[in-house]
């Protein structure tokens, strides 16, 4: 599964994929709006399973997860 996540930064908000950070010094809204356009985009060019997390207290929390290529995408609001 790929993972695109978002870390705070004292500038702002990253989109990273692994360890690339794809977009910066960004609001949150519109960090997680591109890092679920990123996993929507990923998922339909491979066909993997692909989600958006962000830290959380205890775990991850979810943003967005697009199935496997055999299942339809889906994705979970905020």
């Amino acid at each position: 599964m790929l993972t695109i996540s978002l870390h705070c930064t004292g500038y702002g908000w990253s989109v990273c994929r692994r360890e690339a950070t794809l977009f910066s010094q960004l609001p949150l809204p519109q960090a997680i709006e591109l890092a679920r356009a990123v996993a929507r985009d990923e998922h339909q060019r491979s066909h993997q399973a692909t989600r958006v997390e962000m830290a959380g207290v205890n775990n991850p929390v979810v943003l967005a997860r697009f199935a496997a290529a055999d299942a339809e995408p889906v994705e979970r609001p905020a």
